[in-house]
This record gives C-alpha cells, structure tokens and sequence, in this order.
C-alpha cells in the first residue's frame, strides 16, 4: 500500500501552468552543449556539424549530441559561480556551437525498432546508452520501477502536462523501460486529485499486468529518490524515472532518434509571460526568455532578514525527515558536536523546506548539511 510521508508542502494549482501546452519554440542562433565534468569533446573549434551528431561524451562515456547543425565556435571549462561557491563548483566542459539549421529534419542517426520487444536485453540497454538516454548496461538493475508524473516544485510544469499531451507516447516508453529492467511491478506516480485523468491511464492499462496508476499526494518534496518509492507501493532501491526519460526511451528505440532535447517551464515575471516548452539542448535562459541576458539587478528574489530563532517549530512540521532543523541549527552555529550525535543528521533529504519555512530566515538546510558532514567525519575518526 502507498505511504505518506510526514510534512512537506502543498501549493495551489495556481502556482503551476498545466493548462498551458508544451510549445516548440524557434531555434536558437547558439548553443552550449554541457559535457560536464569529467566529459570529453570529439570536435574542434572551426568544425562544421550536422543535425543530431556526437560532439562529445560525458563521464560515464554516454555520447552527447548536438540537436541542430552548425559550426564549433569553442571548446571550454565554463564555470559558474554566481550560485555555489567557489570550492564547491566544478568547471564543466561545454560546447559552443553557432547554428546555421535550415529546419530540415534529418534522418534518425539509429534503425527504428518500433517492435522493441523482439530486442535482446543486450541490444536494447545498447540502443538506450547510444541514444544518450540511460547507461543499463552491464549492471543488476532494480526489478521495480516508479515512473514519476508529479510537479511539486511550482512552477514546474512540464513533466505532468507530458503526461496529459502524450500519454499514449509515455505509455510506451514505460513499456521499453520496464523490458530493460525486466521489471515485474512498476507504477506510475499522478496527482491524486488529476481523477479524470487517473480514469483515462487506468482505462488505457486495463489490459497490464505489472504497470499500473498510483494516487498520490502532489506535496513537495514527493520526488525525492527516498521518498517517492514507497508512496507509489514499492520497495525502497525502486528505478525512478520522469516523463522525459519515458519519451526519451521511446524515441531511442521505437524512432531511432537521439537525446537532443529538454523540457523546461519558463516564467518571466517581469513580462508576465508563462509556458511551458520543448528546448534544443544548450538553448541558454536568455535565448529561450527571449531576453538578450538574464536580469542582472537581482530583484527577482529579496532575501528575508535574519533573526533569531525563536523556537515556533515550523520546520519540524514540514521537514519529511522528522528531523528537527532548528536544535540541529543551534548545535551546529554553537559547535556543540557531542550533542549532535543522535539526531540523525544523515537523514536530511536537502528539499530546502525547513528554511523556506523558517520566519527568521535562517538557513537552516545549509546547517544542517554542515551538521551531518562533521558527524559523518567524525564518525570516521
């Protein structure tokens, strides 16, 4: 049976923009393919590339494709740092590419195997890491799957409306999932209150034995890899995916075509415009806002003032982990390491929620981050 999980948070479907359908925006004029780190490129700065080809490969090996034609302007560490800082940042490898598509479709870089089923395990986990979408190979794989159709993040979008635009496509990339795991229950995770389109799946999955529609709760942080299992029924260790890598699984294997695109929710409160959209891989934020650069003013975030705590114990309502944030907060800010042991300070699940919900606007979750590593360390002394 499902399970809920203790706290978390619950907004109104005002916060997000499901009604709004997955737009297919205009190429942009320049791309920066991540690599990552560890990643490496197979082109060189002048070089001329076609449509949906291998540029490069990340640090597992899995190639990485650029989604339109064009030519390499430059191979480079991009580093970021406007965000972390800068000992806990990690230059990634990137591709830059100047893009001179004509919007011809090209030909699938694979064969289409639309009867995936009559596949090996062998070929099918092959065709999954070549098309950039999954390394299966060679591994014990969990026999258990929850494929995930919540949005609990507003305003995060676009993996349920996926699932309401294209269910029948998502259907079937679940199918080519669970034979590559040779899974012999999986569930796909909805918002308990979507009941028409709860009715609408389980009537398409009359029929299935091992796949069927779990209810639940569309409360953050439900997602979560420790949480989101056990809601949906199944054994702790389950496979997760998301919408995108169902659509993806299928469009590798059924249309032979490769990982050349993302799904993203962009919300511009500036000029009020809010949508949900398909986006060549590399597209930056500017380009897809439509903006020249991304505001520089940072007034889309004001930060709340800092007080002291006053014990009010809204973070231990919402924190899933039944921890207590605010006693894990003063130990840590007073160094008392001793009276840290205990609190299960490892179970922190870092969903932000005890300081979005803290009125002092303390930074809890970063403290007890820090609480948790010092505990780990000195347990390994």
């Amino acid at each position: 049976m499902p399970k809920p999980f203790h706290g978390g948070r619950s907004w109104p479907r005002t916060s997000f923009i499901h009604d709004r359908p997955i737009e297919t925006l205009p190429p942009p004029d320049e791309l920066c393919i991540p690599l990552w780190r560890g990643g490496s490129a197979i082109v060189v700065p002048g070089q001329h590339v076609a449509a949906q080809s291998v540029v490069g490969s990340l640090c597992t090996g899995m190639p990485a494709y650029t989604p339109l034609a064009g030519t390499v302007k430059e191979v480079f560490d991009f580093a970021e740092l406007s965000v972390r800082p800068a000992r806990f940042d990690h230059p990634r490898l990137t591709v830059r590419i100047a893009v001179s598509d004509d919007g011809t479709e090209p030909e699938p870089p694979f064969p289409p195997r639309p009867r995936y089923w009559e596949l090996s395990h062998a070929e099918l986990c092959h065709r999954l890491f070549a098309a950039g979408v999954a390394d299966l190979r060679d591994r014990e794989l969990p026999r258990e799957i929850a494929f995930d159709a919540l949005d609990p993040e507003p305003p995060l979008s676009t993996n349920l409306r996926l699932l309401m635009e294209r269910p029948e496509e998502l259907l079937e990339g679940m199918r080519v999932l669970m034979q590559a795991h040779a899974a012999v229950r999986a569930r796909l995770a909805v918002p308990a209150d979507r009941r028409e389109l709860i009715a609408a799946l389980r009537a398409m999955l009359t029929s299935s034995v091992n796949l069927h529609v779990a209810a639940v709760a569309n409360r953050y942080p439900a997602r979560h890899p420790a949480l989101l299992p056990a809601r949906c029924g199944l054994a702790a260790g389950a496979a997760i995916y998301a919408m995108r890598d169902a659509l993806r699984a299928r469009r590798a294997v059924a249309l032979g075509r490769p990982v050349v695109t993302t799904f993203a929710t962009l919300w511009d409160e500036r000029a009020r415009r809010f949508r949900n959209a398909e986006l060549p891989l590399g597209t930056s934020l500017g380009r897809a806002l439509g903006v020249a650069a991304p505001p520089d003013d940072h007034s889309l975030a004001a930060a709340k003032p800092r007080a002291a705590c006053d014990g009010c114990g809204r973070c231990l309502a919402v924190c899933p982990a039944r921890l207590d944030p605010s006693r894990i907060y003063r130990l840590e800010r007073d160094g008392d390491r001793g009276g840290l042991q205990g609190l299960r300070t490892g179970d922190c699940l870092g969903c932000g929620l005890c300081t979005h919900a803290c009125p002092a606007g303390l930074d809890l979750c970063q403290q007890v981050a820090l609480a948790g590593g010092a505990v780990a360390e000195a347990d390994r002394c």
